[in-house]
């Protein structure tokens, strides 16, 4: 049972990556001449407030992490 729930962790947090690599790729902002121009992105978290498992988008925003790979990250909630 403990391998079961593993492999269903480890599913939600691939399609969760996967989902923010499509929102990534989508196109959004920049312009193809600037290589520091900030790409606009809009990431939906589903509990509002969220709960501590869904903290880490927060976190990176906190940390700088997105404005590192210069990314304008736009937090949406949806409840």
């Amino acid at each position: 049972m403990k391998h079961r729930s593993a492999l269903m962790l480890s599913s939600a947090v691939m399609a969760t990556a996967q989902g923010l690599a499509a929102c990534g790729s989508s196109g959004g902002s920049t312009s193809s001449t600037d290589p520091n121009a900030m790409a606009s992105i809009n990431v939906g978290i589903a509990l509002s407030p969220p709960k501590a498992i869904f903290f880490g988008p927060y976190v990176a925003q906190q940390e700088g992490f997105f404005k590192k790979e210069h990314l304008n990250v736009k937090f949406i909630s949806m409840p």
